[in-house]
């Protein structure tokens, strides 16, 4: 057992004073053995691809039930760069993915110290949003992705009225993400955040969703909305969805962080209460939603992974204002250890009631490595 500690403290040792002067090189380093373990997969149904060669008609043809069109921002984008091929158009989603990795190493850095930052970077990596964006290029999680990235560090509120009104016309999942982000933000005290700031995001998402059927009204488009699908299912259907590989699944929301929110809760509950009851309950309102969604992991890692990333940095910031050093060291060890063994665990993600494994998806680069060498 002290032979185990002494080696977690050995390499956190070695982490800090590399981190300490090469932290975006080893950030990068990270990316890239995320990319070779999980590799990437494109949407098995790629209706914004499609929809980016004309979003500005109705593509029944592309899906009868068509309620992609209400998150026409990325086929928009794609289509007045030019970028409708399957390849550009997916290598478009992959470098918002790495541009967002980028913006959340850039803020980590400049807000924690290196080691620490480096740890929440490594957190990231192994929280199954990152397995589900690799997973399923061409959805418009890309986008929404980067901009709750932006969302968990700003504090302009005119940013972040145009951070919700991008957000809200891309996806519905911003809608519920970032009121959350916001309000565990001020619960934690974060500099230059006020309790305005989730009043303007409300109002500010308010006016995205106007945006959406506006563009829908004036474009002659005709939707199939996501809550109307949901609603033609009765709750026995959602019933049976959710049942299977229960466990699996909610393990699957958070992965190996579920752990590492654990840990953050028991060593700072005391310290904020009201923060850290409002954060479960923020989860508990997440998974409502998610059950009644087909894509259940994607849905639920996509409205969480902010708040529990928050949730992770905030404790260790109470833990030092709180005068904890002691704490605060064996928690920032702990999390450590959680993030090596997120790292070596491949994630999984459930959907439609099955389990996936990354090894399913399409580009895996391991095997192109194991080709040259041989």
């Amino acid at each position: 057992m002290l032979e185990t500690i002494t080696i977690f403290s050995r390499l956190d040792h070695w982490i800090q004073q590399f981190t300490r002067t090469h932290f975006f090189l080893a950030s990068l380093l990270l990316v890239c053995f995320t990319l070779i373990q999980y590799g990437v997969g494109v949407v098995p149904r790629e209706f914004y691809r499609e929809l980016a060669s004309n979003p500005y008609v109705e593509r029944k043809a592309i899906h009868e039930e068509n309620s992609f069109q209400e998150s026409s921002l990325l086929p928009i984008v794609a289509h007045h760069l030019g970028l409708v091929s399957r390849l550009s158009f997916n290598l478009f989603c992959l470098a918002i993915i790495i541009g967002a990795y980028g913006l959340f190493a850039y803020y980590c850095r400049n807000r924690l110290d290196s080691s620490l930052a480096f740890i929440v970077f490594a957190l990231l990596q192994t929280h199954p949003v990152t397995t589900v964006l690799l997973a399923w290029l061409g959805m418009p999680d890309c986008i929404t992705f980067a901009l709750t990235t932006l969302v968990l560090f700003t504090s302009s509120l005119v940013g972040l009225a145009l951070l919700c009104i991008l957000g809200a016309f891309n996806h519905p999942v911003a809608i519920f993400a970032i009121p959350a982000i916001l309000v565990l933000r001020r619960l934690a005290k974060d500099k230059g955040i006020t309790w305005w700031h989730p009043v303007v995001a409300v109002i500010a998402l308010g006016l995205g969703m106007l945006a959406v059927q506006g563009f829908l009204h004036l474009f002659n488009i005709n939707t199939y909305s996501r809550l109307s699908y949901a609603a033609t299912l009765d709750f026995k259907f959602w019933i049976k969805h959710n049942l299977p590989f229960l466990p699996m699944t909610l393990f699957s929301f958070h992965s190996i962080i579920w752990l590492s929110i654990g840990i953050c809760t028991l060593a700072a509950f005391r310290f904020n209460r009201l923060y850290f009851i409002v954060f479960a309950l923020i989860q508990i309102s997440f998974y409502a939603i998610t059950f009644f969604s087909l894509d259940t992991t994607r849905v639920f890692a996509l409205l969480a992974w902010a708040p529990a990333i928050h949730c992770i940095i905030y404790s260790c910031r109470l833990l030092r204002d709180q005068q904890q050093d002691v704490l605060y060291e064996q928690t920032r060890i702990l999390l450590l250890v959680m993030a090596i063994v997120g790292i070596l665990v491949p994630n999984y993600y459930v959907y439609l009631g099955k389990v996936y494994l990354p090894s399913s998806n399409e580009f895996q680069i391991w095997l192109y490595l194991r080709w040259l060498i041989h």
